[in-house]
């Protein structure tokens, strides 16, 4: 019985995948790939890397799925084929890490903060600031019952 075949993906994961399923052997001899089933298999490892995938993951997923040394494989190309056909979910990415930069107050020595927006102030400068300045700026230091005092005009 045929089985449809996925269009083979494009680009340069075609041709990540395609060396993948031709590197199989190398990873473990004994599943030997039907000539047949070289595209399917190009195909499924495509999706695999189109997902985020490496070629690592992909290798260590079909490791993980192969029996024991020593004991026999009868369809090497099915069970490669089973093994790939339901692509794990890619790993997240891991989370941006903005850089340390120096503060533009007045401190004694440099102080270093991770910005969250652009500030060139930390918390504390940026506290202070509101503080002594501009009115409404104290209900960002402060709160609710600071803006209360302000506007009674005692503090």
């Amino acid at each position: 019985m045929n089985t449809p075949q996925p269009p083979p993906p494009p680009g340069d994961s075609a041709d990540a995948a395609r060396q993948l399923v031709e590197d199989l052997p190398r990873l473990d001899p004994r599943p030997r790939v039907p000539r047949g089933m070289g595209e399917q298999l190009t195909a499924l490892v495509g999706a695999w890397l189109e997902l985020g995938h490496t070629p690592d993951d992909v290798r260590s997923e079909i490791r993980r799925g192969l029996p024991g040394r020593g004991l026999p494989i009868h369809r090497p190309g099915g069970l490669v084929r089973y093994l790939l056909t339901d692509p794990a979910p890619p790993r997240p990415a891991p989370p941006e890490i903005t850089a340390l930069r120096e503060c533009a107050g007045p401190h004694p020595q440099p102080l270093m903060f991770r910005p969250a927006a652009g500030e060139d102030r930390c918390g504390g400068c940026r506290q202070e600031r509101a503080r002594a300045g501009r009115p409404g700026a104290a209900s960002a230091a402060w709160g609710a019952p600071a803006v209360r005092a302000a506007l009674r005009g005692t503090r």
